[in-house]
């Protein structure tokens, strides 16, 4: 079992950032009734074993577009094995396959949805996810009025905010006060200072650059310093 409690983006930030889980409609119905606990894919890329940190905080969708679909989840056992029958062996077979007789079963039809062999020597990863309570509260943060249309027009993605702030990827309603609020997912969160905000951050936060980003910053918060804490929320309004 492999566990990491932080993932690091680049020296000098600590990024915390949802793991984003596309399912056949078939794997969703397991996930939404309850019924389907465990995933398995191929140890690559987003799923290499090293990405999946216990507490990682997780979204399973149907498809790639349906955001009115997402289940948000927080990864909570992973195991990983040079093949996928030996990995099944490993965990609740029924858990990953919920509509198998037996782990023999769930090993065939696991094969058959991946396309391979049940003894090829790939490896292959199985992570835990407990399904949020349905009243579970989505994080409410606050924006000034101005900024509605930048986020509706997929120009402001990001905001910086004082401080090391504890937002967990999730749910999230995007208040602009009398202007109305915005269903939306926060997808990273990553503690910084603001020494080290780049252009790049700016872009995301709907400004032209770090210099701009750092007066409207000041102009919220007039006693920031050079070198203080700051919280880099990303998020995707759910149109």
């Amino acid at each position: 079992m492999t566990s990491h409690a932080t993932e690091f983006d680049n020296v000098g930030r600590m990024e915390r950032r949802r793991l984003f889980v596309p399912l056949a409609t078939v794997s969703y119905e397991w996930w939404l009734s309850g019924k389907k606990r465990w995933e398995i894919r191929r140890a690559r890329g987003a799923f290499a074993v090293d990405k999946l940190a216990i507490g990682r905080r997780v979204e399973l969708r149907r498809g790639y577009q349906d955001a009115e679909s997402a289940l948000w989840g927080t990864v909570t056992g992973v195991e990983s094995a040079e093949s996928l029958e030996a990995l099944l062996w490993r965990v609740p077979a029924l858990e990953v396959i919920p509509d198998a007789v037996d782990t023999q079963g769930a090993i065939a039809r696991a094969s058959e949805i991946l396309a391979v062999s049940p003894r090829e020597r790939t490896l292959f990863v199985a992570f835990r996810i407990d399904v949020d309570d349905s009243d579970v509260r989505p994080t409410r943060i606050k924006f000034s009025p101005k900024y509605l249309q930048l986020v509706m027009d997929g120009r402001k993605t990001a905001t910086v905010r004082r401080g090391q702030q504890t937002i967990p990827p999730g749910p999230a309603i995007l208040g602009f006060g009398s202007k109305g609020e915005l269903a939306a997912a926060v997808t990273a969160v990553t503690w910084t200072s603001t020494q080290s905000l780049d252009d790049a951050d700016a872009l995301r936060d709907g400004f032209a650059n770090r210099k701009e980003l750092l007066a409207a910053l000041v102009g919220h918060y007039p006693d920031l310093r050079l070198n203080e804490p700051v919280t880099i929320v990303e998020f995707k309004w759910n149109t």
